[in-house]
This record gives structure tokens, C-alpha cells and sequence, in this order.
């Protein structure tokens, strides 16, 4: 019975020291970075065709992995034909398995935007919307922002970044985090207000607002609290003026817009050289 009893106390303590060793490695996981891009210019439906969105994809991307240290394994891109709604969503699923507590996922998107009306609740009474490849004019295929948030919550990085150039895609704030207590940890970068057009310009090739914030984890002016790094929030503060400005020049009104789920820690991406 004596042999009994030690032998169950050293199994028990054996038993809680694996488990507490199984709970520190979970808890200090090296941290990964995810990317996924969606960048559609060629849609099923011809007459919705853009010019520069799966370009500023592809350009998001290659920024990522050459300056941001993201891994070409840990990204993922969809372009025109590839982006179908069913696609979309599986690939959101697919990120759920993948990424742990202490990782950073960027969502990125170039394409079409809108706004519907809407008899629900919340939203000023418009459901704001992404348009997947085979969307159609009806929007039977479009990617509701409700429904988006009810993906991205099950996503477990710690560190969250959504960035949205098209149209009416400051509307996808509130979307994503109306009634969301895990919004905490968003930070949400919209290319103009819930109401304006996000504009293209072909001489910048890109959208006006992309084309600013990747120029901006090229200034070490964007560096404003002069700690070596650009942030996300850094790059944002710097890329809305100039965005603003330009649009104003062509007679647009195009005003980005930015969700910081906690403002006193900044996501920082790109080392001032």
C-alpha cells in the first residue's frame, strides 16, 4: 500500500511537471508571420473588370517577404480566376489551423467593395461587402463583412492586420467589430470611408492608397516615435495624408480610415535602415 501511494505521488508529479512544461513551450512558441493576399482585377463577370488589383497584391506580397520577413511558405496569394468565394473561405479556414496565439496574420485585399442596403441593425443600415471573382451584379456571391467576422474570430495570433483598398471598405470596420470582443486585438486599415470610392492610378500603378503605404516602410521619416522601426500604425499616419492629398489633386475624395484594437502597442514590420 506504502509502495502504492509513492509511486501514484511521483506519477502525479511527473504527470503536473509535463503539463506545466507542455504549457510553457506552448505558451513561449517561436511567433510566426502569415500572409494571406487577395487581389482581383479580372472578374467572371467582365463588367466589373479593375485594372490594378491583383497587381497591388502581388506587390503587397513581394514587400512582405523581401523587407518584412515573412516567409514564402507562410504566405499565400489569390489572383482573378483563383479567388472564388468557396476558395476564399476555405483559405480563411485553412489559416485557422495554422496559426497559434503568438503570430501575426496580415489579410490584405485589392478589389471591388460596395455597400448594400439593409433592414438589419448596426451599420447605418448597410451590409459592407467584398466581391470574390464570381461575384455577380446581384452580389449572391459577395463576401459579407458580418460573416467575415465570424471567420477571422477564430483565428488565435495575438496580432491581427486587415488592410482593404476598394470601395466603401471603411464600412468593413464596423463590420469586423461591432460586437466583437476579440476586435481587441485588430488593427484594421481601410482605403477610404463608407461612403467614397477608393481610387486607382495608373501612374502610380496601383492603388492610391497602397502605393502610399508601401512607400512608407521605405522613409525613415515614417518612423515617428523613433524606436528603429516602422509600424503598421506608423506607415497608416503617414500614407493618409499623402493619399488624401493626391485624390484631392484629381478632384476624388478618397479619406483612409484606421481601426487600433489596443493603441499602446503598435505592430512593428519593417526595420528603419
Amino acid at each position: 500500500m506504502i509502495f502504492f501511494i509513492i509511486s501514484l505521488i511521483l506519477f502525479t508529479g511527473i504527470y503536473i511537471l509535463n503539463d506545466q512544461c507542455n504549457e510553457y513551450f506552448k505558451l513561449n512558441k517561436p511567433s510566426e508571420k502569415y500572409a494571406y493576399l487577395v487581389g482581383i482585377s479580372n472578374y467572371k463577370d467582365s463588367d466589373q473588370e479593375l485594372t490594378l488589383g491583383s497587381s497591388d497584391a502581388l506587390k503587397f506580397k513581394s514587400f512582405l517577404e523581401k523587407n518584412a520577413g515573412f516567409n514564402y511558405n507562410n504566405t499565400l496569394l489569390r489572383m482573378d480566376s483563383e479567388a472564388k468565394n468557396s476558395q476564399i473561405t476555405q483559405d480563411l479556414k485553412t489559416f485557422t489551423q495554422r496559426s497559434s496565439t503568438n503570430d501575426l496574420f496580415i489579410f490584405y485585399y485589392s478589389g471591388h467593395g460596395d455597400r448594400l442596403k439593409t433592414d438589419e441593425s448596426g451599420n447605418n443600415g448597410y451590409e459592407y461587402i467584398i466581391c470574390p471573382y464570381d461575384d455577380t451584379e446581384d452580389y449572391k456571391n459577395s463576401l459579407k463583412g458580418s460573416k467575415f467576422q465570424l471567420w477571422i474570430k477564430e483565428i488565435e495570433a495575438r496580432n491581427l492586420v486587415f488592410i482593404f483598398d476598394s470601395c466603401n471598405s471603411g464600412g468593413m470596420i464596423e463590420s469586423l467589430t461591432s460586437n466583437n470582443p476579440y476586435s481587441r486585438k485588430y488593427v484594421i486599415l481601410a482605403s477610404c470611408q463608407a461612403n467614397e470610392s477608393s481610387v486607382g492610378d495608373e501612374k502610380l500603378d496601383g492603388g492610391v492608397f497602397t502605393y502610399f503605404l508601401l512607400e512608407a516602410f521605405t522613409k525613415n521619416e515614417a518612423d515617428i516615435n523613433k524606436d528603429g522601426w516602422i509600424s503598421i500604425e506608423e506607415a497608416f499616419a503617414y500614407a493618409r495624408p499623402l493619399t488624401i492629398e493626391n485624390c484631392n489633386f484629381f478632384g476624388d475624395l478618397q479619406h483612409p480610415q484606421i481601426f487600433d484594437g489596443d493603441p499602446k502597442h503598435d505592430i512593428k514590420l519593417v526595420k528603419v535602415k
